[in-house]
């Protein structure tokens, strides 16, 4: 296996070599006037996509100064489209013989979008640049790219269209995208599983009608795309949401080192890098930037990210100063969102900016050695001043190009010399002015480092017991937080370090402990007590180094007894959870009492039986045994009035009798069916229809009711819970659902009450 890898290893290097061997340097010049051959610049292709349907892999593209449109039509979907292994290099005068001789700020070379009507936005390319299943690393070098406007269906990315590249890395260096515009998803830039480097280029006033005015990254199906943008300016980019960038799918990966954001503005945001394992913004600054909504979300980090700490992000030595939120009415959240607490912030200067309930930025983050205005809750080591910045714009109340202005550190600044060196990463290690960071002793705080020195200060907190010497060699016997010393690094920076001393004295204290009879105390002397004492000593030693003498104060509180004497009907459940169906005087239960000793609880319980009523009949006329009361019942309701030992219906149905005995206990007898003979033909005819059990618990049976009647439930205040059709001699109804209590069923216009009760 590891044989046959190397051949392949191998292979492909001497194929790659081969290929760079014959490669093809092709020469555009839109002003060539030779055999356009492409082979010289003499000779130049006088259009790009010539060039481009020239090229094979390995192959470079060089572009004199000019103005290249996707096509000479008017056809919009018409665009330059990037070849695999293929480079692009612009800004050459046309007589470059090395890509090192190019001035290309003095030969723009121009892909423009603007193939219609000039000046006419509607009619230009949908995307100026295309490129998809890249393989290889390429260069797009040296560019302005303007004018694309993807305003048509599944259109995006009016100035590039980059897809599926996920095995290829593409570098866009020295490009200047300018006016493109997107309906919906990437004004400039639109980048979907693919891996980018955007290095030294400028977004400038491209805009969205929906997300990503400068960039938007989407539909990341194959897989985790990576992005780097060093070095750029996003300046003047508008869309409704994330002017700058915005994203909907994962990253793998996406850093953003020494990069400028201003003047953008956008009704829900700035920028927004939403889902990524791994997230860094470094040494750049976002100012004068402006969104307008009532929860704005101006700058929004890991919203979409989950719960998983392995997907850090990290924002260090960043300048985040003079954004606003327009919006007119009552705004309800911050404007900085980092969505996971252990998103970091660190040497930061967060100042100036719309703030929400006093606050620049959500709480609940781990934030350190920042400049925070008004403070951040939890933070570590956070400074809440003025940060002096040299010019800056105090009178701005909306967006502004922080280009005209200065906010770079004064040299009074508290922000000098005042961050965390360990936060630097030695792989990004200059300033938004490509200064060497740390070029005094200690890191400053935001985007700019000075090479200022400032003295450090420092409290130094002493507790001690009666008398302490400091490093002044002073002894001190009384409280002091006046004293100073000063001391110094070997970098050379001062350190003035304040004392604040705290001297303490012996004392004396009581321990007040109680235990319940029975039990014990271990106490701190190591002994164990079971008694009552108020004597014993013990000694101990305080952080300060003073004796402090502890007396113990033991109580042992007594345990309780007591019976509950109970009285019942048939069964009894008690406060140990045993049902007795016979009388008890032996049961005992332990209890814990307000002091916390046990109480013991005796039980004294007296069952009396349930009577067993029996019915007779003599006749029609029913009579039972003797009891204290009687309450007679017709198909499970009561007959008004039938309270006698003896009832002589007037009605055929189902009769039972309740009885309450002596006691106070009650029973009911079984189903006694009469007959009463001399009802009219009527009342013979109807059907009896009765419920069982009822009460009922979880199921109610209807016995009687004819076929296919409508069976309705009720609660008490006449709201039709369900209802249900007869289909049988007897219907069952499940009653799980209702609660405890009384309804009313209705059975083809008769109605019946049911009690719930379990």
């Amino acid at each position: 296996m590891t044989t046959t890898r190397n051949i392949l290893l191998i292979t492909l290097f001497s194929l790659g070599s081969l290929l760079k061997s014959y490669a093809t340097t092709y020469y555009v010049n839109a002003a060539a006037s030779g055999t356009q051959n492409g082979l010289s610049w003499e000779n130049a292709f006088t259009s790009l996509q010539t060039a481009l349907s020239s090229v094979v892999y390995g192959d470079e593209i060089w572009v004199a100064a000019g103005q290249y449109k996707p096509t000479t039509s008017t056809t919009r979907t018409t665009a330059f489209v990037l070849r695999d292994g293929v480079n692009m290099y612009g800004g050459f005068a046309g007589n470059e013989t090395s890509i090192a001789e190019r001035n290309i700020a003095g030969n723009p070379t121009v892909l423009n979008g603007d193939i219609g009507q000039a000046g006419e936005t509607s009619d230009n390319s949908y995307n100026v640049i295309r490129g998809s299943n890249i393989t290889s690393t390429i260069e797009l070098d040296g560019f302005r790219i303007m004018n694309g406007n993807c305003n048509g269906s599944s259109q995006t990315g009016g100035g590039l269209r980059y897809l599926t590249s996920l095995s290829g890395h593409l570098f866009i260096k020295n490009c200047y995208f300018y006016s493109n515009r997107a309906s919906s998803y990437g004004g400039a830039l639109y980048i979907s599983s693919s891996n980018v480097t955007i290095e030294k280029c400028e977004f400038i006033s491209n805009q969205s009608s929906g997300n990503g005015g400068a960039i938007y990254t989407f539909n990341n199906n194959d897989g985790y795309s990576n992005l780097v943008i060093r070095d750029s300016k996003f300046v003047g980019n508008v869309a409704y949401s994330g002017a700058v960038h915005d994203n909907s799918a994962p990253y793998q990966s996406i850093l953003i080192d020494r990069c400028i954001f201003t003047n953008n503005s956008s009704d829900n945001g700035i920028l927004h890098i939403d889902e990524f394992n791994n997230a860094k913004i470094l040494n750049s600054y976002l100012i004068g930037n402006k969104v307008n909504t009532f929860s704005p979300t101006f700058i929004s980090i890991g919203q979409l990210n989950g719960s998983s700490t392995a997907k850090t992000f990290e924002m260090v030595n960043c300048t985040i100063a003079h954004n606003y939120n327009v919006y007119v009415n009552t705004i309800q959240s911050e404007m900085i969102k980092l969505h996971k607490a252990h998103h970091k912030v660190r040497n930061c200067i967060i100042y100036g900016n719309t703030p929400y309930a006093g606050r620049q930025m959500k709480l609940g983050n781990n934030v350190a050695d920042c400049l925070i205005e008004n403070g951040y809750t939890n933070g570590v080591n956070i400074m809440n001043q003025d940060p002096q910045f040299v010019n800056p714009n105090l009178s701005a109340t909306s967006n502004f190009n922080a280009g005209s202005y200065d906010y770079s550190l004064s040299e009074t600044s508290p922000c000098i010399n005042a961050g965390n060196n360990s936060f630097v990463y030695s792989s990004y290690n200059l300033d938004l002015n490509k200064q060497a960071r740390l070029q005094g002793c200690v890191v400053d705080l935001g985007c700019y480092e000075t090479d200022k020195a400032h003295t450090f200060t420092a409290t130094d907190q002493i507790t001690a017991c009666e008398t302490y010497t400091w490093i002044d060699d002073i002894t001190y016997t009384e409280n002091n937080n006046t004293a100073t010393f000063t001391l110094q690094s070997a970098l050379g920076c001062d350190s003035v370090v304040t004392l604040n001393l705290t001297i303490g004295h012996p004392a004396t204290a009581t321990d007040v402990r109680t235990i319940c009879e029975g039990s014990s105390l271990q106490w701190i002397d190591g002994n164990t007590y079971t008694a009552e004492n108020n004597s014993a000593t013990h000694t101990l030693t305080t952080p300060a180094g003073c004796d402090s003498v502890v007396t113990l104060n033991l109580t042992v509180l007594p345990n309780a007894t007591g019976t509950d004497v109970r009285t019942a009907c048939g069964s009894f459940t008690w406060i140990n959870g045993q049902t007795y169906t016979q009388s008890n005087t032996t049961a005992t239960f332990a209890l814990t009492s307000s002091n916390g000793c046990d109480s013991i609880v005796h039980l004294s319980l007296t069952i009396h039986p349930l009577p067993t009523p029996t019915i007779s009949q003599s006749g029609i006329t029913l009579s039972t045994q003797l009891f204290s009361s009687y309450q007679w019942k017709r198909n499970g309701n009561p007959v008004p009035g039938a309270t006698s030992q003896t009832y002589t219906p007037t009605q055929s149905g189902n009769y039972t009798v309740t009885v309450t005995n002596s006691n106070g206990c009650t029973g009911t007898s079984s189903v006694q069916n009469v007959t009463v003979s001399n009802v009219g033909i009527k009342e013979n005819e109807k059907q009896v229809v009765t419920l069982f059990p009822n009460p009922a618990k979880n199921y109610v049976t209807i016995s009687g009711a004819p076929l296919d009647a409508v069976v309705a439930v009720m609660d008490l205040t006449g709201k039709r819970l369900f209802e249900t059709r007869i289909v049988a001699a007897e219907t069952v109804i499940n009653t799980e659902k209702l609660t405890n209590g009384v309804y009313f069923i209705t059975i083809d216009g008769r109605v019946t009450k049911l009690q719930i009760a379990r």
